[in-house]
């Protein structure tokens, strides 16, 4: 049974119309610039900040200093809007969870730049840590659309020969943009967030001259041998709640490892918000990362 903080949060949600932000964005070309961490959070943690390809990359870790368990987190957006506070806000939480250092992208969005541009400031990205931190200390974590590039990634790392993570975290991951599942206009009345034709938008901008049909566009048509451990948070009024049951199908009839944690009745992407059932997932991220 759903909270009644989220069902706060669901009533909000339905008033404040977000189902066509995609679409809006698209036409008028205006949207919420990219946030910062804020001060609440600087005093919580410690952030670097640096660049790469002229992108803002954020490093964050604990004020005692930097863990040897490192997540590479992607944020959502669509892959049209920037990194949001409520994805720093989890990242920090993350962090004071469970002690691990946290490098977040605000990587190149859609429509100036296509997912060829965001593959090539990741890809080096997670090849560091690896590198510095070993494979075995390495997650790989993102929700939304930057779950969906979190997943391609690890088809895309796997694919360069360079080791996997240790885990595969994904929280209401957008693995499809072709958004072609009949299954999803069951549940699109449900949905205060994400809205069909917006995405289908989205993705077609993202996957620029390429199909969107292309592995590293929509990962659930990729190959998914030989990739880490994976776990998947998603919700039964979550638009990608359709695609997230396709990919389980896919992995089972496969007989591959794949975590999948269902909560009924909640929006998407509700685990950036700090309710009773993002405390749930927390636990259980913490549980995954630390073997408690």
């Amino acid at each position: 049974m759903a909270s009644l903080e989220s069902k706060i949060m669901l009533f909000i949600m339905h008033r404040m119309n977000m189902k066509r932000s995609i679409d809006r964005y698209l036409r008028s070309g205006i949207a919420p610039p990219p946030a910062k961490p804020s001060k609440k959070i600087q005093s919580l943690i410690q952030v670097e900040q640096s660049t790469v390809m002229g992108q803002p990359v954020y490093t964050m870790y604990p004020k005692g200093g930097k863990s040897k368990l490192h997540v590479l987190y992607l944020h959502g957006g669509a892959y049209v809007f920037g990194i949001q506070s409520y994805h720093f806000n989890l990242v920090t939480r993350l962090i004071l969870a469970t002690g691990c250092t946290v490098t977040v992208p605000d990587y190149p969005l859609a429509p100036k730049h296509s997912y060829k541009d965001a593959y090539d400031m990741v890809t080096p990205i997670a090849e560091d840590i690896v590198k510095q931190a070993g494979s075995d200390s390495f997650v790989l974590m993102g929700d939304s659309s930057g779950g969906g590039l979190a997943l391609g990634l690890a088809q895309h790392l796997r694919d360069l020969t360079i080791p996997q993570p240790k885990d595969i975290i994904l929280l209401s991951p957008w693995l499809d943009v072709t958004m072609e599942n009949p299954e999803i206009l069951a549940i699109d009345k449900f949905d205060p967030i994400l809205g069909i034709n917006g995405l289908v938008l989205a993705g077609k901008a993202y996957a620029g001259d390429q199909d969107t049909k292309h592995p590293l566009v929509s990962p659930i048509y990729g190959n998914l041998d030989n990739l880490a451990k994976i776990t998947l948070f998603i919700s039964t009024n979550d638009l990608l709640f359709a695609d997230a049951k396709k990919f389980k199908s896919i992995m089972d009839e496969k007989e591959l490892p794949l975590r999948f944690e269902v909560f009924e009745g909640l929006f998407h992407d509700w685990m950036l918000f700090d309710i009773e059932e993002s405390r749930k997932v927390m636990d259980t991220i913490k549980s995954i990362l630390l073997y408690v």
